[in-house]
């Protein structure tokens, strides 16, 4: 399956990828790639690896080092990323509620 990360979720990434240079831009782009290809080579081989997080809207949550949470949904043969989020910010629970708006693809 084809594996696309949104606006929103290159976003996202880009404020891990920020947060991580405040200690070392060798980790920081390390982990971003560690990140980056546990996303796409898991979810393009295995699309429903992730747990269903909210039915109604049709999103996945996967999980990376326990704490880094990928929110994607699935149309057709392609993989949408949503969200891609530490897991101690608020937002987390708020992808659960039915009437969440999601970004555009």
């Amino acid at each position: 399956m084809q594996v696309i990360i949104t606006q929103n979720a290159e976003n996202n990434l880009g404020e891990i990828y920020a947060y991580h240079l405040e200690y070392s831009a060798a980790y920081a782009d390390s982990f971003h790639d560690e990140l980056t290809r546990f996303i796409i080579e898991n979810l393009a081989d295995h699309p429903r690896m992730g747990h269903v997080y909210n039915s109604e809207k049709n999103i996945y949550r996967l999980v990376y080092r326990d704490r880094y949470n990928t929110y994607y949904t699935i149309e057709g043969n392609q993989i949408f990323i949503l969200f891609i989020i530490d897991g101690r910010l608020s937002l987390n629970a708020e992808l659960a509620e039915p009437g969440i708006e999601l970004p555009p693809r």
